[in-house]
C-alpha cells in the first residue's frame, strides 16, 4: 500500500498527505519514515492518537539504530520527519474551512511548537 501511494502522490509531486480516520497512523508513519512525506492525520479516537504517537517514537528509534549499522551512500542523511497527529472529528457537514485551518496552523508551525 505504502508503495503504491508513494507512486501516486510523486507521479503528481505531491509532499503533503492528510489522512483522515488514520486510526494508529501506521500508513501514515511509513510514508513519512521511508518516503520522507509530510504527513498529517486526523483521527477521532485519542486513545488512537496516543497509540500512533507511541508507534512513531518506536519506528524512529529503531529507524535511528539501523541506520548505524547501514552506510549511506554519499554519506547524506535524509531528514526523517514524523507525521503529525490530531484528534479531531471531520464529518460530511464539516466545512472546507474548518480543514482548512486545522492544516494551515499543522504545517506553519515547527515540531518543536507542538510540545
Amino acid at each position: 500500500m505504502g508503495q503504491v501511494a508513494n507512486a501516486v502522490l510523486r507521479a503528481f509531486d505531491i509532499n503533503h498527505v492528510v489522512d483522515i480516520g488514520s486510526g494508529q497512523g501506521h500508513l501514515s508513519r511509513l510514508l513519512a519514515l521511508c518516503y520522507n512525506l509530510n504527513v498529517v492525520t486526523i483521527e477521532a479516537k485519542e486513545d488512537h492518537v496516543s497509540g500512533a504517537m507511541n508507534f512513531d517514537q518506536q519506528a524512529f528509534s529503531t529507524l535511528k539504530r539501523l541506520k548505524k549499522h547501514i552506510v549511506v551512500k554519499g554519506n547524506e542523511e535524509e531528514d526523517q520527519t514524523l507525521p503529525r497527529h490530531l484528534e479531531g472529528l471531520l464529518t460530511q457537514k464539516s466545512s472546507k474551512e474548518c480543514l482548512e485551518n486545522i492544516l494551515k496552523n499543522v504545517w506553519c508551525q515547527s515540531p518543536s511548537d507542538d510540545a
